[in-house]
């Protein structure tokens, strides 16, 4: 991966790990789904606003003189549509051409809606699912614990990715998914003590305007957690067809938008309830709006470009670094420290993931280059 990679999805674990600790503080004003849709909201309002200004922009570049070359870009890996069209454009210039103009996007103009189907169910999985479930396990276990417990989802990808699109697991795959499981059953299992319940619920803090949180018993936060895990790695899945059709904003926009209308369906009554209530702090309009710009908007954006220019498999090897930086930022911001069984949990987890997610061997990679069929692991 070269530098500017590295910078999209370092601006994407930075933001997501900051989100555990502010979801957890955004609870004691909103209800679980009302704080989603909330911070969904703001972010489809930006992405909005985001393509709106690009193609302002793009309505204002210079006309391309008629004797332009035409210029077909080759895509190369997964979802390298955007960067195959730069480097042709830059190419092109530097034989001594004119530079020709750049293709539009990959699903900017018509036949979009060709992949509604598919957009609706990122907006189901990697939006609805996965937010609403965080946040309902956030009433009942800390942010370090339910980062600890997210930090399964790139190998609940890899299993994913073994069964709907046919890729190989290797032995040690297998050895680091019976892991990964091991360590979440250490997690729930220390999450579920009494002594391990926040000081705080959300059921008790939670403004009264309709977002009320009932009483859940111990072990439902860990597995409303682990849902939101499920959701997110079939996301990670299901998106990887699209990312070489489609521009990452332009991506990032629809699946966003289909998921903040399926959480409108579900929890716009009580959001609106809790607007017109008017006893909202000014603390939980900062939680919304930062969850909306920058874990939401910003963040998945640079994640769909990150995608755009490596393979998915190398980028979501540093999701490895998440649970790290969320304990430290839950610690800081909240005060919570994991117990010694959930940090031991979270350790077993991550061993299993590196196991899943490592890099074949020199031998294999050199067979795999050729264009050889070589066996996993």
């Amino acid at each position: 991966m070269d530098w500017r990679t590295l910078a999209l999805a370092g601006c994407t674990l930075l933001f997501w790990s900051s989100a555990f600790a502010v979801i957890r503080a955004g609870l004691r004003y909103w209800g679980p789904g009302e704080l989603a849709l909330a911070r969904f909201v703001v972010a489809s309002l930006i992405l909005a606003l985001g393509l709106g200004l690009r193609r302002l922009a793009r309505g204002q570049e210079p006309p391309v003189p008629a004797t332009a070359p035409a210029t077909t870009a080759v895509a190369t890996g997964p979802g390298a549509a955007g960067t195959g069209r730069r480097r042709a454009h830059r190419l092109a210039h530097a034989a001594g051409g004119e530079r020709p103009a750049l293709p539009a996007a990959p699903g900017a103009g018509t036949g979009w809606w060709r992949d509604a189907g598919r957009f609706v169910l990122l907006g189901a999985t990697g939006i609805f699912l996965y937010h609403t479930g965080l946040n309902w396990g956030e009433t009942r276990v800390s942010a370090a614990t339910a980062s600890l417990l997210v930090a399964t989802a790139p190998a609940l990808t890899a299993l994913m990715s073994r069964f709907w699109l046919g890729e190989r697991l290797a032995p040690r795959g297998w050895l680091g998914l019976v892991l990964s499981f091991a360590g979440v059953a250490l997690i729930s299992w220390a999450a579920a003590q009494p002594a391990a319940a926040p000081a705080e619920p959300a059921a008790a803090v939670t403004a009264t305007g309709g977002g009320s949180v009932p009483s859940l018993p111990a072990w439902a936060g860990p597995a409303a957690v682990g849902v939101a895990a499920l959701g997110t790695s079939a996301f990670f899945v299901l998106q990887r067809p699209l990312s070489g059709r489609y521009d990452a904003l332009t991506l990032t926009s629809f699946y966003t938008w289909a998921g903040t209308l399926l959480l409108g369906a579900a929890f716009g009554p009580g959001l609106a309830r809790q607007v017109a209530a008017g006893d909202l702090a000014p603390a939980a309009w900062l939680a919304a709006v930062y969850l909306g710009v920058f874990p939401s908007a910003l963040a998945y954006w640079c994640w769909s470009a990150a995608l755009a220019r490596a393979p998915a498999a190398r980028v979501a090897s540093l999701l490895n670094l998440n649970p790290l930086l969320a304990v430290a930022t839950a610690w800081v911001m909240l005060g919570e420290r994991p117990t010694w069984a959930e940090w031991l949990g979270g350790a077993v987890a991550v061993a299993g993931v590196l196991l899943v997610q490592g890099r074949p061997r020199p031998r294999a990679a050199g067979a795999r280059s050729r264009g050889l069929p070589v066996p996993e692991g």
